[in-house]
């Protein structure tokens, strides 16, 4: 893979100069290090950064669609929380508007904390991302949530978590609308906000 992808640079570069950079130095430079990758992904950032040296833009290596089907990843709760230190707990910031979340069912608000993944105890400090995996037995993840940093009076949903690149969206959607109510409030009304995403499948127009 690694000499497939200098070939294609080598003979399909619309410069065949190389923006004066030597591209047989580029390989005797980055080959050495592929005995050393441990997979496709590795080996891709390898190649990004031969191809790199040569500074031309909208140019690089990606594995194709379906190389992660059984690769573990991490869903999201969408909610933003912070470690309180002093309550023991993970509290919640900020809830994310269409998350999955932001349910009538969920009842939980920017306050509250966050007490239990699927019925382990979660606090401030512990990584809770391993309870989110994909290796997961079910989809579905058992919340616990209370208006203060104890078992007592919590309440449980269930939710389905987002993917990351669905939270990306979330994230992106918030800062878009904070950033329309600063231009409506620092121009009392009189000017609009527009933006327009940049042409990358995580974003929606």
């Amino acid at each position: 893979m690694f000499d497939d992808a200098w070939r294609t640079m080598k003979f399909h570069f619309y410069d065949p100069k190389m923006h004066g950079y030597s591209w047989d130095g580029a390989r005797s430079k980055y080959q050495p290090l592929v005995e050393f990758v441990a997979d496709k992904y590795e080996l891709m950032n390898i190649i990004n950064e031969m191809i790199g040296e040569i500074n031309a833009s909208h140019t690089g290596a990606a594995v194709g669609p379906g190389a992660r089907e059984n690769a573990v990843t991490t869903s999201h709760l969408g909610v933003e929380l912070q470690s309180d230190e002093t309550a023991g707990r993970y509290r919640v910031s900020y809830v994310y508007e269409d998350g999955p979340c932001d349910k009538d069912w969920v009842k939980v608000k920017a306050g509250d904390y966050l007490i239990a993944i699927d019925g382990a105890p979660v606090l401030a400090g512990a990584n809770y991302w391993k309870m989110l995996s994909s290796d997961r037995l079910n989809r579905r993840v058992l919340v616990t949530f209370n208006s203060k940093p104890s078992e007592d009076g919590a309440w449980k949903s269930r939710i389905d978590p987002i993917t990351m690149a669905e939270y990306s969206q979330l994230r992106y959607e918030r800062w878009v609308k904070d950033r329309r109510a600063d231009v409506d409030r620092l121009s009392g009304g009189k000017i609009g906000y527009l933006h327009i995403p940049g042409d990358g499948s995580a974003r929606r127009s």
